[in-house]
């Protein structure tokens, strides 16, 4: 499990030959999405519906992006191992 969970942290960064998650930009950009669809709501607590549109999106999108910043992990460890499985 917490190898599973430092690959995940080490794909979300910059991996040389690989560069940066190109997923970062799209998770950030539907959050705020969210975020202001959770401000315009009907909720009088502007704030608590900023978090609640956040954390809706980030639910469908953040699995994505963590398999994603696995498997780069994943390849960039084979790569530089000189593994082709």
């Amino acid at each position: 499990m917490l190898d599973i969970l430092r690959k995940i942290v080490k794909g979300c960064g910059y991996l040389p030959g690989y560069g940066t998650h190109p997923g970062t930009i799209v998770v950030i950009s539907l959050a705020l999405i969210g975020a202001l669809a959770g401000i315009t709501s009907k909720s009088p607590d502007k704030l608590y519906g900023a978090l609640v549109g956040a954390s809706f999106m980030s639910v469908f999108i953040l699995p994505l992006y963590f398999y994603g910043a696995y498997e780069r992990a994943n390849d960039y460890e084979k790569e530089k191992n000189g593994r082709n499985d």
